[in-house]
C-alpha cells in the first residue's frame, strides 16, 4: 500500500511539473517562431485553396481595387490617406497598396457572389507571399462563428486560431500564451470573411 502511495505520488508530481511548465509565458524567440510556423501553415494552406479555386488558372482574375471615398462609406480621407486603385491579381502591387493604407484596415463592400471571399484570399496572399521575416501574418477567419452576444471579437479570435492552427497550442515549443502574444505584439492581421452573413 505505501509503495502505491510512493508511486501515486511520483506521477501526480510529474503531472504538476508538466502542467507547470506548460503555464509558462511564452518567450519572444518563441512568439517569433510560431509566428514563422503560422505564416507557413498558413500559406501552404491557402496555396492549396487557391489551385482548387482556380484564382491563378490560367491567368489571375483580372480585378482592379479601387478605394471609395463616398461620404457615409468610406471614412475621412485625412484617416484614409491617398486615393488606391490596383490590380488585385499582382500580389506585390496589392500588398504595397495595402501597405500604403494610413490604418491598415479595409473593408470589402459588393452584394453576394460578386467576390469579397475571393478578394480577401488574394489580398492574404499577396500579404503571403511579399512577407519578410517578422511581419505580421494575415489569418483568414470566417465569421459564421462569431457571436458577439457570446464573446468579444478578441476572444472570438484568439479561440478561431487556436481551433483552425492547433499547433500554435504547443505549450513545449511556444509557450502557454503564444496566441494571446502574437495578438498584443501586432504579429496577426486578421481577415475577417463573411461580414454580410451576420444578424445586424
Amino acid at each position: 500500500m505505501l509503495g502505491t502511495v510512493i508511486a501515486l505520488f511520483g506521477v501526480l508530481s510529474a503531472w504538476a511539473w508538466r502542467a507547470g511548465r506548460g503555464r509558462a509565458h511564452s518567450s519572444s524567440e518563441q512568439v517569433a517562431d510560431a509566428a514563422e510556423v503560422l505564416a507557413r501553415t498558413v500559406r501552404r494552406q491557402w496555396e492549396e485553396e487557391a489551385v482548387l479555386r482556380q484564382l491563378y488558372d490560367p491567368a489571375p482574375l483580372p480585378l482592379v481595387w479601387s478605394d471609395c471615398s463616398h461620404p457615409g462609406v468610406s471614412d475621412h480621407r485625412q484617416l484614409v490617406g491617398t486615393a488606391v486603385v490596383c490590380r488585385a491579381g499582382d500580389p506585390r502591387e496589392l500588398a504595397a497598396a495595402f501597405g500604403s493604407l494610413a490604418r491598415r484596415r479595409l473593408v470589402v463592400l459588393g452584394p453576394g457572389g460578386s467576390g469579397k471571399t475571393t478578394f480577401a484570399v488574394l489580398l492574404m496572399l499577396a500579404l503571403l507571399r511579399t512577407r519578410t521575416t517578422g511581419d505580421p501574418v494575415p489569418v483568414l477567419c470566417s465569421l459564421s462563428s462569431f457571436d458577439p452576444a457570446r464573446e468579444s471579437a478578441g476572444n472570438w479570435l484568439r479561440r478561431r486560431i487556436a481551433a483552425d492552427y492547433p499547433a500554435m497550442a504547443d505549450a513545449e515549443n511556444y509557450g502557454a500564451s503564444v496566441i494571446e502574444d502574437l495578438f498584443t505584439e501586432h504579429r496577426l492581421i486578421p481577415v475577417l470573411d463573411g461580414l454580410d452573413e451576420l444578424p445586424e
